[in-house]
Order: structure tokens, then C-alpha cells, then sequence
């Protein structure tokens, strides 16, 4: 069977996890990267960098792309830039992509876009949103719900029947425990402990988290 052709949207750090991921998990062609930094003829882990946002609808044609990968960290600038292209191309198809060494249950429903990198740990009931990050040797157990654009860091972990509003991120070895409510929005620190609910918008951090600032959703927080 012939694999899909696709582009990777972003050239930096995460977008060669990103890259290697779909390299190693060999579904999909990637016929090239798509970066406003960088210049065509450039490559990323050996795949070309065929031109920017304004390229997109020439390569598009030429390479007869059907679907594509936004490699950004950002929660926030990773749906923008994915609503972006869906709304410009609606024959391009958010692929989601999973490492061969991500433990993901087959009763786990990764949203479109979804991206889960070596070592993540998926177990049943789960269900993310669009978008979702899941990173380097992160746990997310049975029947938690992530919304659109979330990210767990490396080596955080959810408990199981967590709920993860849009757009929050869970940082670098963060633990959430079981049954907890994490709201819109939201960036729980690195290292935290999440005991109780956390509202829409709030920066929280700590043994046990608690909420330090708000935030805007378009903040950056990485």
C-alpha cells in the first residue's frame, strides 16, 4: 500500500523529535519541511526543506500532499498554525503520528494531529482532542480526557480520570493525580504536584500546586 505524502510544519528542536518520529514510525512520506527560517535546498534530518507558507500551494500540487504535521512545541501556536492550514487547504488531513517505542492501548482515541514521542505510555479510555503533544516517557492512564492542543511534558503523569482543559500544558515531570479537573489554558509548572482542580488560565507550580498567576492563552510558557 502507498504511503501518504505529507509535510512537517516547523524546522526547530521539537520539529526534529517531531520528524524522527515519523521516521521511525514509516507510515507516511514526508516529502519535505515547511519553515520560514530557513532556506529551500536546507534539509532537517535528511528531508528537504521545500520553501515557506507561501510555497504551500505549489508543493502541494506538485508533491500531491494529503496531509501534514505541525511540529510546534506551543500549544497555542500549534492550533493556530493548524487551523490556518486546514482552513486554507481542506484537502489536507492533520496526520497523527506515533513512535514504535510509545506504549499506545488500542482502546486509547488520539485526536487528529496527535503526536506521541518514545516512551509515552497511553492506556485505555483515553481520548485527547486535536493537536495533542505527548512527550518523551510521559503517563497518561485510563480514561483521561485531553482537550484540543494540549501537551504533556517528559515524564509527567496523569492519574487516571483526569480531565485536561484546551490549550494546557503539564510540564516537565509534573504529576497530576487521579479525578483532578485542570482547566483551560492552564500551565501546571515543572516538577508540581497536583492535588486538587485547577481553574481556566492560571499559571500553578508546587509541592502540592497551587495557582501563582493568570495567564492568557497565547502567552508562552516554554
Amino acid at each position: 500500500m502507498m504511503r501518504p505524502n505529507i509535510l512537517i510544519f516547523g524546522a526547530g528542536g521539537h520539529a526534529r523529535v517531531v520528524l524522527d518520529t515519523l521516521l521511525a514510525e514509516n507510515q507516511m512520506c514526508v516529502v519535505g519541511v515547511i519553515d520560514n527560517r530557513l532556506s529551500p535546498g536546507e534539509t532537517l534530518l535528511g528531508i528537504p526543506v521545500l520553501g515557506t507558507d507561501a510555497d504551500v500551494p505549489r508543493i502541494v500540487r506538485e508533491c500531491q500532499v494529503s496531509g501534514f504535521v505541525v511540529a510546534i512545541g506551543d500549544n497555542w501556536r500549534r492550533g493556530q498554525l493548524t487551523q490556518r492550514v486546514c482552513q486554507r487547504f481542506p484537502e489536507l488531513k492533520p496526520a497523527c503520528t506515533i513512535h514504535p517505542g510509545a506504549c499506545v492501548s488500542r482502546f486509547a482515541q488520539l485526536g487528529p494531529g496527535t503526536v506521541v514521542l518514545p516512551g509515552a505510555v497511553v492506556n485505555a479510555g483515553v481520548s485527547t482532542g486535536p493537536g495533542c503533544l505527548l512527550n518523551t516517557h510521559c503517563s497518561v492512564d485510563h480514561d483521561c480526557q485531553l482537550g484540543a492542543f494540549v501537551s504533556i511534558g517528559p515524564h509527567a503523569c496523569l492519574g487516571g480520570n483526569v480531565h485536561v482543559g484546551d490549550y494546557s500544558a503539564i510540564c516537565l515531570g509534573a504529576h497530576v493525580t487521579h479525578s483532578v479537573d485542570i482547566g483551560q489554558a492552564t500551565v501546571v509548572g515543572a516538577g508540581a504536584l497536583v492535588l486538587e482542580d485547577l481553574p481556566d488560565g492560571v499559571v500553578a507550580y508546587g509541592i502540592p500546586a497551587r495557582p501563582v498567576r493568570s495567564r492568557c492563552v497565547e502567552e508562552t510558557y516554554l
